[in-house]
This record gives structure tokens, sequence and C-alpha cells, in this order.
């Protein structure tokens, strides 16, 4: 038994020993570091990210053979940071950098000395400005709140992403102009974080309900104004800065950007109208109230008619089935089998326009309405786009002021021009009452 257990130890120290032999002598970070000195000192590796997670040297940089390596004849193989960063690597690998050849140095300059940035927008800023202009984001209300420290507003990484950025410039114009609204809509759309900052916080919902937000909503971006049309991409500066494309003197040119001919009164439009904020937009509420009241008042004014006209029509089959039981059946109606033509060729052609219009309004007006409804984006894409459907709507609204006038013309000329219809009541006329 003695021998057994001897021979068992004397195996397990001979296959360690051989164990170290054949692998290779691994340095400590402190080791590595007395003759890279030159690279990082032991003190600001030791405060980077990777020092404080007590990630060494050899974590990152393989030594295959210590000694071939510290006598200057076998050097590391390129550092995979993918290792360790798996996700971001995926993200970066289908990114605009990685086809640029841009790798994870060229962001995360000084790598061994690199500090945590979690939280640090203005580093990410710094960072992405070392090799694009960004065409006055510093100077914009996004670029002065991030460098006072507010994380709230948008630095380069909430709109591109950090990893995954994706090219702008190669993409299509639904892509690009899909993009120029829904980053916006992001942060924008969070109403309680736009209170917090003193943003208007009824942008997004104003947006949406407006003719411009719609057809975004409906799938036609890039036939529509989005977010940065009107407002940039990153010079972005508030309604009364002189240098905002939406100042009150830029405005006319902004939206000539899109409609040729803009002038400074086409550009009063209301882009993010409230009817339900008298004190800002008082014409847009009062016109708001006025069209619901019209449409309330015309709907009851055509329900009560017919509520009355039922019951009357209940009150004569009432009366003729108690003349029915009275034997009362037999009512002679003097030249009963008269026929009498309704309508005249004009009344008839004017029907046919009032419904041709109201066909054409409503199918091209109600994906509009309901631009969030999946119902609403298979007929817009059946008409060919917003374009097309304004198109058509344009066309109904042309034919309802055709049947409008006509309407007026038969009014006048049977109120004031026909003189063949007596003016039953008038005691001058009396004696021509039938």
């Amino acid at each position: 038994m003695e021998k057994t257990v001897s021979r068992w130890v004397v195996s397990s120290v001979l296959a360690v020993a051989l164990l170290l032999a054949a692998v290779p002598l691994w340095a400590d970070t402190q080791t590595c570091l007395e003759c890279h000195e030159d690279v990082v000192t032991a003190h600001d590796f030791a405060a980077s990210v990777h020092g404080a997670s007590d990630i060494g040297c050899q974590d990152c940089h393989v030594v295959a053979d210590l000694d071939a390596h510290m006598e200057g004849e076998a050097l590391p193989p390129a550092v995979d940071c993918a290792t360790c960063h798996d996700s971001h690597s995926a993200d970066h690998a289908g990114s605009v950098h990685a086809q640029a050849g841009v790798g994870c140095v060229e962001c995360h300059d000084g790598i061994h000395r690199l500090a945590a940035t979690a939280g640090n927008k203005q580093s990410l800023v710094n960072t992405c400005s070392s090799c694009h202009e960004m065409d006055g984001y510093a100077e914009s209300v996004h670029g002065q709140a991030v460098a006072e420290g507010n994380a709230d507003s948008a630095s380069c990484g909430d709109c591109h992403g950090v990893h995954g950025v994706q090219s702008l410039s190669m993409a299509d114009a639904k892509t690009a102009r899909q993009f120029g609204a829904d980053v916006c809509i992001r942060c924008h759309g969070d109403e309680e974080m736009m209170e917090r900052n003193g943003v208007y916080a009824h942008a997004v919902h104003t947006y949406l309900a407006s003719y411009h937000g719609k057809s975004y909503r409906l799938g036609y971006p890039e036939l529509t104004a989005t977010c940065a049309d009107c407002h940039e991409s990153h010079a972005v500066f508030g309604q009364h800065d002189p240098r905002a494309s939406i100042h009150e003197d830029n405005r006319a040119a902004t939206c000539g950007k899109c409609h040729e001919g803009s002038t400074r009164l086409f550009s009063y439009f209301y882009s993010h109208g409230d009817h339900s904020d008298f004190d800002n937009y008082p014409v847009l509420a009062i016109t708001f109230w006025a069209m619901t009241t019209l449409l309330i008042g015309t709907f009851s004014v055509f329900w009560l008619h017919s509520i009355l006209w039922m019951i009357r029509g209940l009150a004569e089959n009432k009366e003729k089935k108690a003349a029915l039981a009275r034997g009362e059946a037999h009512i002679h109606i003097p030249d009963g089998h008269r026929v009498y033509k309704r309508f005249k060729p004009y009344h008839i052609f004017m029907h046919l326009l009032v419904i041709i219009s109201f066909l054409i309004l409503s199918l091209t007006g109600l994906p509009l309405k309901f631009a969030d409804q999946h119902w609403a984006k298979v007929m817009m894409d059946w008409y060919g786009g917003t374009a097309n459907a304004a198109f058509g709507h344009r066309i109904g609204a042309v034919i309802t002021f055709v049947y409008f006038g006509m309407a007026l013309v038969l009014s006048i000329h049977f109120l004031f021009i026909r003189k063949d219809i007596p003016a039953y009541g008038c005691s001058a006329c009396s004696d021509r009452i039938p």
C-alpha cells in the first residue's frame, strides 16, 4: 500500500514537472512594465480601465516564447479586442468604420491609459470630432448642453451609435431621411425628459399629427420633411437664435429647400401647431372647434330629420292600417299613373360630381387621418405614395368647388330669376293658390 502511494506521488511530481516544461513561462504585468515603461507606466496602467479590472498585459498580448520575446525575437500577435468585447466587436464589424479600416485603437486612443468613459458624453464627442468636423455641433444647443455635463443632451453616440455606425452618405434617400426623424423622435418623444430640460414637450406629437409626420409614418420619409430638414442635423439652435434655420428670418429659405418659391408668409405655417393650445395657436384652436361644431351640427340635423321622418312614416302606416280596418282602403289619387321626371340632366351631373368628389376625398384622406394603421399604409402604397394621393385629393377639391358653384348658380336662379312658380301665401296672389 505504501509503495502504491509512493508511486502516485512520484508520478504526480513528474507530470507537473513535464507540464511546466511544456508551457511557456508567463510574466506578470509588473515584469512587462519593467521593459515597456516607454509605452505606459505602472501607475498609469493601474489607473486605467483595464488595470482597474485586473486585466494584465498577458491577457491581450499573448507571448508564446517569453525567453525569445525578451531577446527581441518573438513579437506577440495583433491584439484581438473581440476576445473580451465580443458584442462591441460584432457591431463594429458591420460598421462604416470597419469598412474604412478604422479599428479600436483609432478611436480608443491611448489604450494603455484608457479611462472609463461611461456617462461622459463629452469624451465621445471629442473622439469623434478628431476626424469629423460635425458642422457646428459644438456651438449648438446639443453640443453646449453636453459640454455642461447634461447627460440628457444628444451626443454623437445617441444619434449615430457608438460601434455600429452606419454610413448615411452611401445610404439611399429613404434610409437617410428616415434616420433624420427616427433619432430625433427617440429622445424628443420622451416628454418627461423634455420637460425636465425646459424643451417643448409636444414636438413629436404635433409633428406626427401634421402632413409631414403622417407621410413619414406611412413610409415615405423621402417625400416629406423630417426633423433634420427643418432643424438641421448638427447645427441645431433655438428658434430665437439668429443662427437657427427655423428663425423667422431664415424660415422662408428653410421651407424653400422643398417648396420652391417659399415666401415669408408661407413660412408662417404651423409646423407644430396644437389645436388644444389656445394661448399659442388661437386661430388654429378656433378653426378646429368651428369645423367640429359645423360637422356635428350638420350630422345632427340629418339624424334629427331622419328620425322625425321615420316617426311620421310609422304614424302614417298606423293610420293606413286603421283605415283598412274600417274598410276605407281605397284612396283615389287623381292622375295617379302620371310619370314625373325628378331630375334634369344638370341635376344628375351635379349628383355625380358630389359622389365622385366624396369618394376621391375620402379614399385619399382617410389614410392620412389614420396614418398609424397598417391598412392605411397598404392603401397609400396602392396609390403609389403620398404625392399621388395629394394630387388626387386636390382633384377632389376642385370637383367640390365646381358643384358648389353650380349649386350657388342654381339657387340664385331658383330664388330670383324663375317666374313660373307662384308665391304661395302672398295675399296679392292668393287667387293663384290651387
